[in-house]
């Protein structure tokens, strides 16, 4: 959340040539500390509501909703993250169910270096 606005953070990643390397046509190594740069940008998500589209509108829409919430209540300069993945397999486990019950018991190890 930026200036109020709902941002993403999108990561570019580049390889810095030399004009040798270009002349030549030679590979880069990546391993030489320098080569490769790095830039984010954040532009702003223009309509939180309809951001995600994926093949069940049930998860998009809890996915969209959860993007409206955090728009509407964290305070400006917030970054978060959203598990994506994660959840995207307890939705599947979900609906692999009669139910649609699923049970799970989920660890997380954090560390906090200050």
């Amino acid at each position: 959340v930026k200036n109020n606005k709902l941002c993403e953070a999108l990561l570019s990643t580049f390889v810095k040539k030399s004009e040798e390397d270009v002349c030549q046509e030679l590979d880069l190594d990546v391993s030489v500390p320098g080569s490769i740069k790095h830039e984010w940008t954040y532009p702003s998500i223009s309509n939180p509501s309809a951001y995600y589209n994926e093949k069940s509108s049930e998860f998009s829409t809890a996915l969209n909703r959860v993007l409206e919430t955090y728009c509407a209540d964290l305070e400006d300069d917030t970054t978060f993250s959203i598990p994506l993945g994660g959840l995207k397999v307890m939705h599947t486990l979900r609906s692999l169910t009669v139910s649609g019950q699923v049970a799970m018991v989920v660890a997380d190890k954090g560390h906090n270096r200050s």
